[in-house]
């Protein structure tokens, strides 16, 4: 976090946007895009299994080729993902992306300000399964090979400012090693509650 009590503030506040309104949403979203499955070809396997199997064990990943498509849908009834649900956030994830884009546009190049700090870390590692960064940690599902309203909206936020963002912050900060005197980044974050674990910081809970 910055040192500057107003930017640290700013921060701060930004994080617990990010975390209240973003990453449930976010997930949400995925995830119902998920249980609908590629347009006109229905669930796919090979968009799940080797995203949810990484670093199984071979009979647990056995398991789950049979019995993802289950698990699935267990997953969107606890998320409660409806049509309905998934059009409102689409446009909370609108919302909180034209609101970035709006204070980079005003503010940047950084959210809180001149430095890298947890807003960027944690707005960057939520909205990664939306955009799909190729500097990501982890493998993730390909949105994009839905097809349909899927992809057009994943290629929408994408090219959004505020997706490019993402891919920005990923390109350029993602390989960055942290000091332990630098509080802009993960480990400032992770300390105060909100931000994954890791290393960095980048190396955490923040996927659908």
């Amino acid at each position: 976090y910055p040192d500057q009590p107003g930017q640290r503030a700013l921060a701060v506040k930004l994080v617990e946007t990010f975390d209240g309104v973003l990453g449930p949403k976010a997930r949400l979203w995925a995830y119902y895009q998920l249980g609908q499955g590629v347009a006109g070809q229905g669930r796919r396997a090979e968009l799940i299994v080797p995203y949810a199997g990484k670093g199984a064990p071979p009979w647990e990943r056995a398991f789950l080729r049979l019995g993802w498509s289950p698990a699935l849908s267990l997953i969107n009834r606890a998320y409660g993902c409806t049509p309905e649900r998934a059009v409102k956030a689409t446009a909370r994830i609108d919302e909180v992306f034209d609101a970035v884009a709006e204070r980079l546009a005003a503010k940047g190049p950084w959210l809180a300000g001149e430095r890298f700090t947890a807003a960027d870390l944690v707005f960057a590692a939520l909205a990664a399964p939306l955009v799909g960064p190729p500097e990501h940690p982890f493998p993730a599902p390909d949105l994009m090979a839905l097809g349909g309203e899927a992809a057009e909206t994943v290629t929408r936020w994408r090219t959004h400012p505020a997706g490019l963002h993402v891919l920005k912050a990923y390109r350029e900060e993602r390989g960055r090693v942290v000091g332990q005197g630098d509080s802009a980044a993960g480990g400032a974050a992770a300390s105060n509650g909100s931000a994954p674990t890791g290393a960095d910081g980048w190396d955490g809970v923040y996927q659908p």
